[in-house]
């Protein structure tokens, strides 16, 4: 009886634990998360999708903006999955680059952006918690993370490129195509049917109007209207005062509705899968599994080496695939590997590095339907699959020395 004792307080505790980290979640980071998604929803909002459409016409005139600039503000203002369709305004060979470095940036857009695509912020959550959880500030490591996104980003998206014209080269395929075969162009608007006064009104008006040989009227309404007439300084100052109300209101019905949607997502998709996470860190602190995947992932987490070979493991083409949907994978590796740092089994020196290398697989399940929202035509999304695939796998060691480039000096 006593061990039976024993295994039910364990087996609470592990649940009392969870418990315990997801209050601590919730105090620490959902108020900040959701108020940053309250404001940028609402800033996306204003800014309109036919605005970035016309930002975004121009931004593909430029490959290096349409590998950086364009991704940016679609992963700021679209979101996920909507930042994929700025792709529908570049040529065909570019569009499989775009794709991979909107996929790229995803985890180092969560870093300082959590409202781009919160549903998976624990791909950055997991490993950041544990450098906190050593009492250091995670606002350099997410800066640094995401300016060495972009530079990744800017690096996988022209090899990818490459790889896409050499396979499109070798199958016969035009590489030099448009934009596409549909009109992007915004349609022509056709005028307005002109509106006819009606004569006979008009002449009813004007013979209501009693007016004398000197040109004056005799008609008691129409000298009220005129002794009435409002001077033109108040009605200016009642046109501004209206225009400022008019702002106003829509500024203030932006913000609720961008906290409403910020709310929504939180419920459906952030806070379900912060309870997983909970559990995982749980039976991870409580029981020897955490212990024996320590052990286990040492070889692979402890060195620099150790995550190249971690990253290259998880970005083979036919295995990349497989590990992606939902981020589940990514996220429990960052947690594995963050509860490490946390108890001083990893140097926390290895954050970044390991953040790159948990990144190669973001969105390669994702591919087809990135394309198709981008409007790629067949040959473009059936090409840009393997494309993607084999750039990942072949950048795999660079995103991981760029992470240790960008951790000189970050503790």
């Amino acid at each position: 009886m006593d061990k039976v004792a024993i295994f039910v307080d364990k087996f609470q505790e592990i649940f009392s634990e969870a418990g315990d980290t997801f209050v601590d979640l919730l105090s620490g980071i959902v108020p900040m998360v959701l108020v940053l998604m309250t404001c940028f929803n609402a800033i996306a909002a204003m800014i309109g999708k036919e605005r970035m459409d016309r930002i975004s016409k121009f931004l593909s005139k430029y490959k290096i903006l349409s590998y950086t600039v364009l991704p940016f503000l679609g992963w700021f203002f679209l979101c996920n999955p909507m930042v994929f369709s700025g792709a529908k305004f570049l040529p065909q060979r570019q569009r499989a680059g775009y794709i991979d470095a909107v996929s790229t940036t995803n985890g180092p857009m969560l870093s300082l952006f959590p409202h781009a695509n919160p549903a998976e912020l624990f791909i950055w959550l997991g490993i950041a918690e544990g450098v906190q959880r050593l009492g250091h500030s995670i606002s350099a490591l997410a800066i640094r993370f995401f300016i060495g996104g972009w530079v990744l980003a800017i690096i996988r998206a022209y090899v990818t490129e490459t790889i896409w014209v050499l396979m499109a080269k070798k199958e016969e395929i035009n590489v030099n195509r448009g934009i596409s075969n549909k009109d992007n162009s915004v349609s022509d608007i056709s005028p307005d049917d002109s509106v006819q006064t009606d004569e006979e009104n008009v002449t009813a008006s004007a013979s209501d109007v009693n007016v004398t040989e000197d040109n004056t009227s005799t008609d008691n309404d129409t000298s009220e209207i005129t002794k009435n007439k409002e001077s033109k300084l108040t009605s200016a100052i009642r046109e501004i005062m209206e225009k400022i109300g008019r702002v106003i209101g829509k500024i203030v019905n932006l913000f609720y509705q961008g906290a409403r949607d910020a709310i929504d997502m939180m419920l459906k998709n952030v806070l379900p899968f912060m309870v997983f996470i909970s559990l995982i860190i749980a039976i991870i602190t409580k029981t020897g599994f955490g212990n024996f995947i320590a052990n286990s992932l040492e070889p692979l987490t402890g060195s620099v080496i150790g995550i190249i070979v971690l990253a290259l493991i998880i970005s083979i083409p036919v295995l990349s695939p497989l590990l992606a949907p939902g981020a589940a994978i990514q996220s429990v590796l960052g947690i594995f590997i963050g509860t490490s740092i946390a108890n001083g089994a990893v140097s926390p020196q290895l954050a970044l590095p390991a953040l790159f290398a948990i990144g190669v697989i973001d969105a390669c399940d994702f591919i087809p339907v990135a394309a198709a929202l981008g409007e790629a035509e067949p040959d473009t999304s059936r090409i840009a699959v393997p494309a993607i695939l084999l750039s990942r796998f072949i950048t795999a060691p660079i995103s991981v020395l760029i992470g240790v480039l960008f951790s000189i000096g970050l503790f």
